[in-house]
């Protein structure tokens, strides 16, 4: 797979995401993190642009290959990408899983919690949450 527009090279070159069987297992990573935000099933289903089946097959445990679009592996890249930022700010497990719903008045959530943001679909807005959260790491 070549890195497109959508997927920056670094997602389209690793090797879990050469095939199905990679594709599911970075989902079901993607996945387990979304989960553990408290996600409803509209907001997963929009965060990563998949359709209400393919999410039940994913949570179910019932997808062993799965082809993703240049899209999705970059939604799902930016998934593992703000967990891992999230990992890295904090020590407590419950901050690195409760803070994407905890409502922060700093830009550029303006009062909302950052699962809100990402919840739209918009591919925008999860980039946006991911930079501000890679900067946090980064001060």
């Amino acid at each position: 797979m070549a890195a497109t527009d959508k997927t920056p090279g670094h997602i389209a070159q690793s090797d879990l995401l050469q095939n199905k069987d990679g594709m599911a297992t970075a989902v079901k990573i993607a996945s387990r993190i979304i989960q553990q935000w408290d996600a409803s099933p509209e907001q997963f289903e929009r965060i990563l642009n998949l359709p209400s089946n393919t999410r039940q097959s994913i949570v179910e445990g019932e997808v062993a290959e799965l082809l993703l679009t240049p899209d999705q592996l970059h939604r799902v890249a930016i998934i593992t990408d703000m967990h891992a930022s999230l990992r890295t700010l904090f020590m407590n497990p419950e901050n690195v899983k409760g803070f994407m719903t905890m409502p922060n008045n700093n830009e550029p959530f303006a009062g909302r919690a950052p699962l809100d943001l990402i919840a739209s679909g918009d591919i925008g807005e999860l980039i946006r949450v991911q930079g501000h959260l890679a900067g946090m790491v980064l001060r």
